[in-house]
């Protein structure tokens, strides 16, 4: 009982899951940091659920919030019956369900040389990154950055 006095559960208050677990307020802000550098970011619009049998949009990459590590994403060159609607079970949460989007495709994420940075900040401070990429035969790997630098200090 006094080990379990000692120890402090973290986790991250409700609102900010809530909206950050959406990814579309994000995806938002990131927008806005795009716009103001003058940099590219894929354009990104909400998408509804459509019935069963129904495709999802050609040529996009669809997501859904609420959800990490690839769970929920389908890409163009994935499988037909994994590009329709039922074979992505609905769930009996509105905010969830209004949470899928569409993306255009970026080819360098989707290749081992390039893959995702992906940034741990707690209390504003930078903790650590790690960079995930595609794995052969599905999956993802998880390296750890060693440094980082920040993107203004590169231009």
């Amino acid at each position: 009982m006094e080990k379990l006095k000692s120890t402090a559960a973290i986790w991250t208050n409700a609102t900010e899951s809530f909206i950050f677990g959406a990814k579309l307020p994000l995806i938002h802000n990131l927008d806005k940091i795009a716009k103001a550098r003058n940099e590219r970011h894929p354009k990104t619009q909400t998408v509804r659920r459509g019935k069963k049998k129904e495709s999802f949009p050609e040529n996009r990459v669809v997501k859904r919030g609420f959800s990490g590590y690839g769970s929920y994403v389908t890409l163009p060159s994935s499988p037909a019956d994994q590009r329709k609607w039922g074979s992505w079970p609905e769930v009996p949460f509105e905010e969830v369900e209004n949470s899928w989007f569409q993306q255009e495709l970026i080819p360098g994420l989707l290749t081992s040389q390039i893959g995702e940075i992906r940034c741990v900040f707690a209390g504003g401070k930078f903790l650590y990154a790690f960079h995930t990429s595609p794995r052969d035969g599905g999956g993802i790997t998880t390296e750890h950055v060693m440094t980082v630098m920040p993107l203004d200090l590169l231009c």
